[in-house]
């Protein structure tokens, strides 16, 4: 017999188990599993009307003597629902008909039925789920499910970033619109902001505000400050070599006269100008071929002194209006267009006059796109356009000419046989690259490298410095490594770790293995990039020596393994190892980024062996916040680098104790020491997307980051002095020749004389290490070195403060007297502290004349050199604000995604936003009972896609850790988000 209870209990989704049901522990869960389909006395299982199969019951073995299964009927199932018996026996149901428990009860025991997991959507209840087993299968269990009606609201704000501001007229039809085409409709931004846009040089078809007509232009107002940058990141840029591109925007300057001040047209991912005066400005942005977001940062300022604004590229006032310098692969230009005159004949490169008559020129500005090499389909020039074109000739004729002559050399770059096409313009040589990002690179002046590069930029006549890279492995198609990286090897013996399933190979490249769940911040690209990414090329960032090349050996995932690393650092010395190869030329330097807390003899061994080979040996002192030894860094034979943020103090994560031989930037991203509106984090080369085929440029900070500016020092010293070893290096780091001294603040100096327990010897100095092996290889004490005049910072943002200090200092040579000293506004003034030519200098502003917003000024640092008898000047950009200044986002346009949890199907959106203000609210009335998701994108290109690069995004309650809201029968009202801009330096694939 079985005795059963007739009581009906109901569970809806989202509802709490039972107190009881807390207590089963994983014990009882484990003793649960297994039983079969049938009793050991024989007794038949539950009917199974219909034939359909009854879950639980697969293994089809006998239970033992006395035990029975529990089961009975599902109905109105919509979905899946899990029950659970009390003995913590589970069963997923997910169709309606009968089920069973295949764990057994044993007779005399109670039985209890309830439901774990409902249907999304629906409540369950379970009739006759309790009694007492008495020696019979149980099937009398009834679970009848049904859909909930219910009146839960989910509500809350959407608020944007701050000092976010989106492009008025993007393709989402949906979006706000007003047009910002001309000079005379330039849309009005604050001077400190980040713009998100959208532009197409062609209709984009489908649904989009632009399917039917060309959005090729934006302008943009906005009052600026000496100094303060502008980056374009092109989103969706897509170019191959030797080919247009199929997505390209250019970005140029125009002072409140329409002067067109400076211009960045490179075929690049990211396009950067300087503001060379304070002032209002005009910023057009130009869509030259394809459709894509953008986003335009106005910062604050850049590591870049004055005298480095030069260095941007094809500043307009260095070149002549209606002239190209142009070379081709043959003779003739094919289908050169009427409207040049040129002298062909030649395989030199040839000057190349513009026809810039009023004829020609409407076309000529806007079919850059429609040259003979393109489809005939481009459309022509709209009224907008042209209209646009009228206005900027009538204000300033000659500024026009010059942004034409762009414009053409444009065009005329791609013709078919070009190899390419500049304007007629004369660029100073300058150790200062001209690598868009380098502005980005506070780590690189911290240590005096544009000082160091006027002696030595690491390409010295004979072999290049090989640098070896033991780590993650490397992005080989990364652009900015194109010609840095020489063979390498992958040394990851275990196949299923290195996620190429082949073990040890020959190519280093870095894997995503989706078997470990290991998610990539290709560190040893990272790392590379710092060391010695290509420079001086217009692309991307610069590396610490432009001559070195990467020996890249792959050794870790998210870990390694002491055999792996031990063989990547006999091949690097070229010594036998597991590969049975070895490099044809050994390492000079070795690179690693990596490290634990053990000692590993095998590892100290080779170290040694590497070391008694002339291989110089770095490594990071670890981000363990603690005086513990870290290896390899702690290794006789390898110098140990501890990290410094832009404020010159102890990275806090930094590892530090008496193992520690130097210091160098690793970098801080909770700070903003460096001013310019940007995480202080030590920028390199890295990669994202499908297949890592895109080539970014990312901020990270960790010891890993510091040790590669110590490699790319010593390898900058090889070039020089090739002989250098560990011996010697050491020598010039414990007299003081190569590091300066730093202050340890929070645990003094170390047991060494000379040295600190955070900075060792000190924070590394380029200038001070190619200075040094130069003298070395002369075989001299001294010899002569031109001034190196730097002020730290070297820009000096007031803010609202009214005074700041900076230190001016000779890192070179020469015998130097002051000539003048000034600034430019009358409202600034500028003081030696201590009275002498070098020291501290303080900055005072006067605000009793200045209106509202930001203001600049430029100190002008003149000096006479008596020894080479030569005159040096040195500016350094100073900004100041004047009143409040809101820094509140303007929430665009966005739709608001309720999703359920389980399937991520969006079940509601929500239109929101767009109306001007900084946040917006959304709701969303009945929603069922279940388990969903809340994020918010905009879509300003109208491709379909939430939360791309260029849109601002949002996920309760933040970004990256998303959470599920459970809804019981309640509604939840404070459900807010934050929008984020989604940002990430792309480059082409």
């Amino acid at each position: 017999m079985v005795q059963s209870f007739s009581r009906v209990t109901s569970f809806a989704a989202g509802s709490r188990l039972l107190r009881w049901l807390l207590l089963v522990t994983a014990a009882v869960q484990l003793s649960a599993c297994g039983g079969g389909s049938g009793g050991s006395d024989g007794s038949a299982p539950p009917a199974n009307p219909g034939g359909l199969p009854i879950p639980g019951q697969g293994s089809g073995a006998p239970l033992p003597a006395g035990q029975y299964r529990v089961g009975g009927t599902v109905e109105g199932l919509e979905g899946e629902v899990r029950l659970i018996e009390r003995s913590g026996a589970e069963v997923l149901v997910t169709q309606n008909g009968p089920f069973v428990f295949e764990a057994g009860v044993a007779t005399g025991n109670p039985y209890e039925v309830q439901v774990l997991v409902p249907p999304a959507g629906q409540s369950c209840t379970v009739t006759n789920g309790s009694g007492t087993v008495e020696s019979a299968n149980v099937s009398s269990v009834l679970v009848s499910c049904a859909n909930v009606v219910s009146s839960n609201t989910l509500a809350g704000e959407v608020t944007s970033a701050i000092a976010i501001v989106t492009d008025s007229d993007v393709n989402d039809p949906a979006a706000p619109f007003k047009e910002n085409n001309s000079f005379d409709s330039a849309q009005p931004v604050a001077s400190f902001a980040t713009i998100q846009g959208f532009l197409s040089s062609m209709p984009t078809g489908g649904n989009g505000r632009f399917a039917a007509e060309k959005d090729s232009a934006d302008y943009y107002a906005m009052t600026l400050s000496a100094g303060q940058r502008l980056e374009l990141q092109v989103v969706d840029f897509n170019a191959s070599p030797g080919k247009a591109a199929e997505v390209d925007i250019d970005m140029y300057l125009f002072d409140a006269k329409a002067d067109l001040v400076s211009n960045s047209v490179g075929l690049e991912a990211n396009e950067a100008v300087t503001i060379p005066a304070t002032g209002d400005y005009v910023v057009l942005l130009e869509g030259v071929s394809g459709s894509s977001k953008y986003l335009l940062n106005v910062r604050a300022g850049s590591n870049a002194s004055a005298g480095d604004m030069a260095s941007d590229r094809l500043r307009p006032a260095d070149f002549v209006p209606g002239e190209l310098i142009v070379k081709r692969e043959s003779s003739a230009m094919a289908s050169a267009p009427a409207s040049i005159a040129a002298d062909a004949g030649s395989d030199m490169p040839e000057l190349m006059s513009l026809d810039l008559s009023t004829d020609t020129r409407a076309e000529l500005a806007y079919d850059g796109p429609a040259a003979a090499s393109d489809s005939p389909d481009t459309p022509p020039p709209s009224d907008v356009e042209l209209e646009a074109n009228r206005q900027l000739e009538a204000r300033n004729a000659e500024a026009f000419a010059r942004l034409q002559t762009l414009r053409l050399m444009k065009r005329v770059a791609r013709e078919p046989g070009v190899v390419y096409a500049e304007p007629n313009y004369y660029v100073a040589p300058s150790a200062v690259p001209n690598d868009p990002l380098w502005d980005r690179q506070w780590n690189f002046s911290m240590i005096r490298l544009p000082q160091a590069w006027d002696i030595t930029t690491g390409l010295p006549p004979a072999a290049p410095v090989t640098v070896a890279v033991i780590d993650t492995g490397i992005i080989a198609q990364h652009e900015d490594l194109a010609g840095q990286l020489i063979d390498g090897y992958d040394f990851i013996s275990s196949a299923e770790q290195a996620g190429d399933g082949d073990g040890v190979d020959p190519n280093p490249n870095e894997e995503l293995n989706a078997s470990t769940g290991f998610t990539s911040i290709f560190h040893g690209t990272h790392v590379a990039g710092t060391i010695a990414a290509k420079s001086n090329n217009g692309i991307g960032v610069s590396g610490v020596t432009w001559g070195a090349r990467v020996m890249p050996l792959r050794t870790l995932t998210e870990r390694g393994e002491t055999y792996d690393i031990v063989q990547a650092i006999r091949y690097a010395s070229g010594l036998s190892n597991v590969s049975g190869r070895v490099p044809s030329r050994r390492a000079d330097v070795v690179n690693m980024s990596f490290g634990g807390p053990s000692y590993a003899q095998a590892v100290a061994d080779a170290i040694a062996e590497g070391s008694a080979a002339g291989v110089i040996f770095v490594a990071a002192a670890g981000n363990e916040r603690n005086d513990a030894d870290f290896f390899p860094a702690a290794y006789p034979k390898v110098i140990a680098v501890s990290a410094i943020d832009a404020g010159n103090r102890r990275a806090p994560y930094s590892s530090y104790g008496s193992y520690v031989d130097v210091t160098a930037p690793g970098g801080d991203l909770a700070r903003d020491d460096t001013g310019d509106a940007r995480p202080d984090g030590v920028f390199s080369t890295s990669s994202e997307g499908a297949g890592q085929t895109q080539s970014v440029y990312l901020p990270l900070h960790g010891t890993s980051m510091a040790a590669p500016h110590v490699s790319g020092v010593i390898a900058l010293m090889k070039g020089l002095y090739p002989v250098l070893d560990h011996d010697g290096l050491m020598s010039l780091i414990r007299s003081g020749l190569i590091t300066d001294a730093i202050t340890d603040s929070e645990f003094g100096a170390g047991p060494v004389q000379g040295t600190t327990v955070s900075f060792g010897y000190g924070r590394i100095n380029a200038l001070k290490a190619v200075r040094a092996a130069s003298r070395l290889a002369a075989g001299t004490d001294s010899i002569p070195l031109p001034p190196a005049l730097t002020a730290t910072p070297s820009f000096v943002s007031l803010g609202l403060r009214d005074s700041r200090k900076f230190t001016l200092k000779n890192e070179g040579g020469g015998n130097l007297i002051l000539s003048d000293l000034y600034a430019d506004k009358t409202w600034l003034q500028v003081r030696s502290v201590n009275g002498g030519l070098f020291g501290e200098y303080e900055v005072v502003v006067d605000r009793s004349s200045l209106g509202d917003g930001v203001h600049g000024s430029i100190i002008n640092f003149t000096l006479y050199d008596e020894v080479l008898g030569s005159f040096h000047e040195l500016q350094v950009p100073v900004s100041v604000r004047v009143g409040a200044q809101s820094v509140a986002g303007v929430l665009t346009s966005v739709t608001v995604s309720l999703a359920d949890s389980r399937t991520q199907q969006v079940v509601r959106t929500k239109r929101i936003g767009g109306d001007g203000n900084s946040s917006a609210t959304y709701e969303f009335k009945d929603v069922p009972n279940g388990t969903y998701t809340l994020s918010v994108s905009s879509d300003i290109d109208f491709n379909g896609e939430s939360c791309s690069i260029g849109e601002v995004c949002g996920a309760y309650p933040v970004l990256g850790d998303a959470q599920v809201i459970v809804v019981a029968n309640e509604s939840k009202r404070n459900l807010d988000l934050v929008t984020k801009l989604r940002t990430g330096v792309t480059a082409a694939e």
